[in-house]
């Protein structure tokens, strides 16, 4: 014989469908005037100087990254414009779409309350130790959230392909590079 199911349902009476709509349409308003108002909505930030495409907050985030993402292929303080100006390169010659997508990333990695709720790191990019970069790229690469993979994938192909592309991260490979010809065609 069956034992009757309890019923755990919740009582639901047109009353307390409009105040759930209500409660609902209050927190997004409040949410989006927030956001508004905390910079979120797109807008356009100039280029950082001597770049076309990175904003200054993307250059402080990269300069994080690249020293954790090719930690043992970098020399400790080398300099660090020559490859934000190929990431740069790099963004300025995606698509449009693809871009913006970009720049979304970029721009959650910016905000504090995002950055802390997305990374764990709460202060500003500059100050964050590499412990706490490699903390983050880790939980990134290993989340079950595919879109924290997929940031975590965009972040390290810009920092690893525009480092292992040029002569400087071949020989960190292996690679001879390819024959001089092709290479000064391909790179005038």
């Amino acid at each position: 014989m069956q034992t009757p199911m309890p019923d755990n349902s919740l009582p639901l009476s047109r009353r307390s469908v409009l105040k759930l709509g209500v409660a609902a349409g209050a927190v997004l308003t409040v949410s989006s005037l927030g956001a508004g108002l905390a910079g979120c909505s797109r807008r356009e930030v100039a280029a950082a100087a001597g770049l076309r495409c990175l904003r200054d907050a993307d250059v402080e985030l990269f300069r994080a990254l690249l020293p954790v993402m090719l930690a043992g292929s970098l020399a400790d303080g080398a300099p660090l414009d020559g490859l934000l100006a190929r990431i740069d390169d790099a963004a300025l010659r995606l698509g449009a779409p693809a871009r913006h997508e970009l720049f979304k990333l970029f721009d959650l990695l910016h905000l504090r309350p995002t950055r802390w709720l997305t990374t764990g790191i709460a202060e500003p990019w500059r100050e964050a130790t590499p412990q706490q970069v490699t903390a983050f790229l880790q939980r990134w690469r290993d989340s079950r959230v595919g879109l924290l993979n997929a940031g975590y994938l965009a972040l390290n192909k810009f920092c690893c392909i525009t480092h292992y592309s040029q002569p400087e991260g071949w020989a960190q490979m292996g690679y001879p590079g390819p024959l001089a010809w092709a290479y000064e065609s391909l790179n005038r």
